[in-house]
């Protein structure tokens, strides 16, 4: 059987993350170590399935429940619609703990999250499943500067600056509101799909199918860019959010190929505070243009 680099943007993210530590030694780049799958054909659109979070991952991401058709039928749910969801979620006069797992279960991260920032500040500790060591990268992002460490010192990057070695698409990924301002824009239909119950607690969980080709253009342009690429026809989007209207758990389903992004936030509170860390302990991480 034909074999081909696995064409995900998780693991471009993952390849350029994994190699923070050769940047800091050499100052340059490592080669990317690549990763396969059997190729295949693209796979139907999302909105057909069941639920988001149920593309064919190594991850194993859990589905977004389903509501009880007897309890409530779904509703048609239109972009402005599902925009005030998303602005009431992603309290933009609090923080929360927020863990990530992306793409095909590559990279998963646990930290904070600030939304009082735009685009929002983030600390996470990220790990691997391809590094094989288990060691995590510190990752901050404070007023649209990335840091990363993997030890005392810190490497820094304007976000969008052209010596980003991972470009925008990093912290574009780890960033729930700004992947979900690029379903906002690449909006198709949504569902209102009603009440479920998650570990004991009540969550109403909306969805909104976007075309995926619009929606990666966004958050992964190298990936969408790339001829090999396949894309689903839609990218489903599952916001579940508790009684206070807050999103408690979201689910990005980018197909088969590309796994899907899943987000879980807790401790909302206006207190969380994300820093930089001190200058002193901070190198560039820029490359030459």
């Amino acid at each position: 059987m034909t074999r081909r680099p696995r064409p995900t943007y998780a693991a471009g993210a993952l390849v350029a993350l994994v190699s923070v530590a050769s940047l800091s030694a050499c100052g340059g780049d490592a080669p990317p170590a690549e990763s396969a799958r059997p190729t295949g054909d693209a796979t139907s659109s999302p909105s057909s399935s069941p639920t988001a979070g149920q593309s064919d991952s190594a991850g194993g991401s859990t589905p977004t429940p389903e509501p009880t058709p007897q309890v409530h039928q779904p509703a048609p749910l239109d972009a402005a619609g599902f925009g005030a969801v998303v602005d009431a979620g992603l309290d933009a006069t609090q923080g929360a703990d927020l863990t990530v797992e992306s793409g095909l279960g590559l990279l998963s991260g646990e930290g904070r999250i600030d939304f009082r920032q735009d685009p929002a500040a983030l600390e996470m500790s990220l790990t691997s499943s391809e590094t094989g060591d288990g060691q995590p990268i510190d990752l901050r992002v404070v007023d649209e500067v990335l840091y990363l460490s993997d030890g005392a010192r810190y490497l820094g990057v304007g976000v969008d600056s052209p010596g980003n070695p991972f470009g925008a698409s990093l912290t574009d990924q780890l960033d729930p509101r700004t992947v979900l301002a690029a379903v906002q824009e690449a909006f198709r239909s949504g569902q209102d799909r009603g009440p479920v119950e998650e570990d004991g607690e009540q969550l109403t969980v909306y969805r909104a199918a976007a075309d995926a080709g619009a929606v990666l253009g966004r958050i992964a342009p190298d990936l969408a860019d790339q001829p090999d690429t396949v894309l689903p026809d839609e990218v489903v989007a599952d916001v579940s959010v508790d009684a206070d209207g807050l999103a408690r758990r979201i689910q990005v389903d980018l197909g088969a190929e590309n796994g899907v992004l899943t987000y879980t936030l807790e401790g909302w509170s206006e207190d969380v505070v994300v820093d930089a860390p001190p200058a002193s302990q901070v190198d560039d991480l820029s490359l030459p243009g």
